[in-house]
């Protein structure tokens, strides 16, 4: 098996879940919620689609913390759903690369919140077409465009790293709860002047604030564009470490 095999072989089974199911739904409705609440009692001068937009996303991102959260949630289901039908044991008994299987994995993971992300973004933009965009609308899609991808590549960290807690905590409540200490830390972390410059998010809300400017400072741009990824790749690589290293209980 290759990659491209396992990750679509893992994305069926995702796509099957229930729980895969219920969180589009619940993304989808907080969203239609949130504009609800705004066409009736937000703010009515000044307000427009870009502000629906990027309220939306911060709501679900970071005050909620639900796409974080189902990111979480998914790793922790995934592999638990993988010892219970014995499924993982298949995998690591068959001719397959551990790291291979690590890679599918969470590729199958990244389309999945990819696929929650960008359908938010669908949604908010033509719920957005109530107050309008002006006439900036076309330049600022792609910017909108990498906002959103750079969230879809923090919240996968998190659930790398989340990866790496549930295969070698054997109880998966505890991995859970585990992994969402980690968030919380982190979020008290970033909040620290002098430590939150080496942090992911920090770099992720200095390419949204970049974005939303008139004036893009392309070398703070590529700066945190490079950490982002140190930090995706440099986690990707311990964990497919730790698999090679590490015998599994399955």
């Amino acid at each position: 098996m290759n990659v491209v095999t396992i990750t679509r072989f893992e994305l069926k089974k995702l796509l099957k879940q229930r729980l895969v199911h219920a969180s589009y739904v619940l993304v989808c409705s907080i969203t239609v919620l949130f504009f609800i609440l705004n066409y009736f009692y937000g703010p009515t001068d000044r307000y427009s689609g870009f502000s629906l937009i990027m309220e939306n996303l911060q709501v679900l991102n970071d005050i909620l913390f639900i796409l974080p959260l189902i990111g979480i949630v998914l790793t922790v289901a995934s592999i638990s759903w993988e010892r219970s039908s014995g499924t993982l044991r298949m995998l690591l008994t068959r001719p397959v690369q551990r790291e291979t299987i690590i890679i599918g994995k969470f590729l199958a993971l990244l389309c999945i919140m990819s696929s929650l992300y960008f359908l938010i973004l669908v949604l908010t933009v033509i719920l957005g077409l109530n107050w309008g965009y002006g006439g900036e609308f076309m330049d600022f899609i792609p910017r909108i465009f990498l906002i959103f991808l750079e969230y879809i590549l923090g919240t996968m960290i998190f659930v790398s790293l989340t990866g790496v807690i549930t295969f070698f905590v054997p109880n998966h409540l505890l991995a859970l709860l585990l992994s969402l200490g980690l968030n919380r830390l982190w979020l008290v972390l970033d909040s620290l002047e002098g430590v939150n410059r080496y942090l992911f998010s920090y770099h992720i809300s200095t390419i949204t604030q970049l974005m939303m400017g008139n004036f893009i400072d392309y070398s703070d741009l590529y700066q945190s564009q490079i950490v982002i990824c140190v930090y995706v790749l440099g986690i990707m690589l311990v964990l497919t470490t730790l698999w090679e290293k590490r015998d599994l209980t399955v």
